[in-house]
């Protein structure tokens, strides 16, 4: 299988330093909102692991858009709100949630440090694109997903990823220090 994206490119880029931030946020959407909005600006993608489904939805005018049964707060387990600038990933930790921020600072790492932009596809094929969102269905497994874009063009759509690398000298050893969310993208297969 052949994908072509702008993610196709597999080379180390050093334009962006990431800014890492411990986080812990109260279970109230008021907070969340908050946070959110002070990590990624004005607009970004949202996807909540409930109990019983993942949600994807979209942040934008210091909101997030929650249907009835996604804004009960106690059925979500998880939750990653995320665009070009940055990530808030936080996770439920008893009554509250705990996590970390990402985000992207312009200017130029150093060779031990750097970034790789990747994509995976998403499963399922789109089946209708109407209000920003696009209807992702595999038949066969009887699933089905919507997920908001920018562009309802692709019939396939993949999750963009960024892959912070670090190195050690004193080890000559590199790797992968951190990834995060990145976009919701067509892809051409």
């Amino acid at each position: 299988m052949t994908v072509n994206t702008k993610y196709n490119e597999l080379s180390i880029k050093r334009d962006v330093i990431p800014e890492t931030v411990p986080s812990s946020v109260a279970p109230d959407i008021s907070d969340i909102e908050q946070a959110v909005g002070e990590t990624i600006g004005d607009k970004g993608t949202v996807v909540i692991w409930m109990m019983n489904r993942i949600v994807w939805t979209i942040y934008e005018n210091g909101h997030i858009e929650l249907n009835d049964d996604a804004s009960v707060m106690d059925f979500w387990q998880e939750m990653r709100a995320f665009n070009e600038q940055g990530e808030l990933h936080l996770v439920r930790c008893g009554e509250g949630f705990s996590g970390r921020r990402i985000v992207d600072k312009k200017g130029t790492a150093g060779w031990e440090h750097g970034y790789v932009d990747s994509i995976s596809p998403i499963w399922g094929e789109k089946i209708r694109y109407e209000n920003g969102r696009v209807r992702l269905e595999d038949a066969d497994r009887k699933l089905r997903m919507d997920i908001p874009v920018s562009d309802g063009s692709a019939v396939k759509y993949g999750l963009a990823t960024r892959s912070y690398i670090k190195a050690d000298a004193k080890a000559g050893l590199s790797g992968y220090g951190d990834y995060r969310f990145l976009a919701v993208e067509g892809m051409e297969v």
